[in-house]
This record gives C-alpha cells, structure tokens and sequence, in this order.
C-alpha cells in the first residue's frame, strides 16, 4: 500500500470513532518510515554483494561510480521519506477538516432523518388511509361491474330483440312496397283508362254537340217542311174533295139522262184528263231550305202523270238539297237511325 491508496481509503472511509483514526494516521507514517528505511538497506546489501563479486579486471574508478549513485540513491530515498512526512503532515490537516466537516454532516444527517422518520409516520398514516380508501374503491368497483355485467346482459338482449323487429320491419316494409308498387300500377292503369275514357267522353261529347246542333238544324228544316207539307196536303185535300163532288155530280147526271144524251153531252174521258192533270201538284225541284214555301209553288204541267183518284200523294224533296242523311258527318248508325225518326216524326 503506497501513500496515494492511504490517502484515498482516508477520503473515502467513513470515520466512525477518534481511536481508529489516530491509529490509522500512526500506522502510515511507521509504514512510511519502515518502506524508506528498507530500500536503503536493499540498496545496501545489492552495493556489498556486487562489491564482493565483481570481476578482478573492474577497475576503482566504476567502483566509485557505483558507490556515488548509490549514495546519492540513500539520499534520494530519505528526502523522499522526508517529503512524504511533510506531505502526510498536510494528510493529517486535511483529515482533520474532514473529521469536523463529517461531524457537521452527521449532525445536519441527524436533523434530516427525524425528519425523515416523521415524515414516514406521515406517510404510513396516510398510506393507510389510501389503503383504506382503495379497498373502498374496489369494493365499489366491483359492485359497479356487478351492475355494468347486468347492464350489458340486459343491453345484449335488448339488442338481439331490437335486431329481430328491425329484420321484421323490414321484411314488412318490403312487403308494403310491393304491394304499394302493385297498388301504384293499378292506379295508374286505372287513371291511363280513366284518361282514356275522359278523352272518349270528350270526343262522344263534341259528336253529340254536333249531332245535336245538325239535328236542331234538321228540326228546323223539317218544321218548315213540315208547314208546307201541310199546306200542300190541305191543298191537295180541297182538291180530292172537288174532284170528288165532280165525280158525284157526273155520276148524277149520267144515271138522271138517257145513255144518248149522257153520251152527246157529257164531257170526254180526255177533258177530264186534262181537268185532273190540272189539279196535281208537284214540288218545285229548286226548294231551298231557307226558302218559305207558299201556294204559288204548285205547278201545273201537262207531261206529268195525273193525279188519280183514290191514291195519295208523295212529296220527294230535290235530291240536290241532300236532305238528312246525306249530311251527317261520320257518326254511329244508331245515331243516324235517331235523326232519321226524329225527322219524320217532326
């Protein structure tokens, strides 16, 4: 052990008690002494034995070459041996601020370990406290898992049913759809057919407009028709019945007379040809219906066929008027069977 591992094991050691630091520092300095004294006397004992056995040949002079470094070796080891005491002296000093500096230390230690045992107190009070308030923790905490697994049991079954009715209601609005799908084509069927049918009423209704007013046309026509016919047969009438009273005054006076003087003074088949062709009357072919017929539309033509007696008379109207069905438009036969009675009814 050299000096410098004394001083460093002084530093670094703890001192506990006075006795065993004055022990170490008498310790170092006779090790200090002893270690000098001892590489003198090796020095000593190499310089004899090398006296002794050096070779015959070796002059005086490296003899005292040797002596004189080994004198000035003893030297050099007892002024290190010197030095090495003032330097422990100043060892000595140093430990000595030391002791006083560890003292203060251990006093300032002192003071902080009862504080530190006070505030372990503290600390174990309150860490009993905490353990007191943990257990209440975890005892609440476990109830309150308790609660949230009944929850969550009660959350999965309500999940499940919800899931059930959401696939129910789904396949029943599904189903609503469909059917509302159905029900909008049947609508929509019945709506184009109702359309349909509107547009046909429309079209019936323009043709019984039209109808209508061809037939308050017709009316008209036929009513004045009608008033000139009756006139006509009136006519017609007076003339059957005048011709009739001929006919009865002939009779008379055929049957009064002898056949010589009926025969001499009777008028001729031909005379009462002419007499009848007179009286028969025919419709003038140029009749417009705008026109008012009157009395002095008869005309007497001798290349008609007479009138005879005991038949009726027909009236054709002018073929050029094309009376009633020549002017309906495009309609249905039963409406056109319709204006057809109307018209001879009228």
């Amino acid at each position: 052990m050299d000096l410098y591992d004394l001083e460093f094991e002084m530093v670094n050691k703890p001192v506990e008690k006075d006795s065993t630091l004055n022990d170490t520092i008498t310790s170092s300095c006779d090790l200090v002494g002893t270690n000098a004294i001892g590489r003198a006397i090796n020095i000593k004992m190499d310089l004899e034995f090398e006296m002794v056995n050096r070779p015959d040949n070796q002059d005086s002079a490296t003899l005292n070459d040797i002596f004189t470094s080994s004198t000035e070796l003893i030297d050099t080891t007892i002024e290190d041996a010197t030095n090495n005491k003032k330097t422990l002296a100043s060892t000595m000093d140093l430990v000595e601020e030391l002791k006083q500096a560890q003292q203060r230390a251990k006093e300032t230690n002192e003071m902080h370990a009862k504080e530190v045992y006070s505030q372990k107190d503290v600390i174990a009070t309150q860490m009993k406290e905490l353990q007191s308030r943990v257990s209440d923790v975890l005892h609440e905490g476990s109830k309150s898992v308790t609660v949230l697994d009944e929850m969550r049991i009660a959350l999965e079954k309500r999940l499940a049913s919800a899931l059930k009715e959401k696939e129910s209601a789904e396949k029943e609005k599904l189903e609503k759809e469909a059917l509302a799908q159905e029900a909008l084509a049947y609508e929509e069927s019945q709506m184009k057919k109702l359309v349909e049918e509107s547009e046909r009423l429309k079209q019936e209704a323009m043709n019984n407009s039209k109808l209508q007013q061809f037939l308050v046309d017709r009316g008209n026509v036929v009513d004045m028709l009608d008033g000139d016919i009756s006139k006509k047969c009136q006519d017609v009438k007076l003339l059957k019945e005048s011709l009739d009273q001929e006919v009865v005054l002939v009779e008379v006076l055929f049957s009064q007379t002898s056949p010589i003087i009926v025969s001499s003074s009777s008028p001729s088949r031909k005379e009462i040809q002419n007499e009848t062709a007179d009286s028969c009357v025919v419709i003038d072919k140029n009749l417009s219906f705008g026109l008012n017929c009157s009395s002095g539309d008869h005309v007497q033509s001798s290349s008609q066929k007479p009138l005879e007696i005991g038949k009726s008379v027909t009236l054709v109207a002018a073929p050029e008027h094309k009376l009633l069905s020549d002017e309906i438009p495009n309609e249905p036969a039963d409406s056109r069977m319709t204006s057809d009675k109307t018209s001879f009814l009228g």
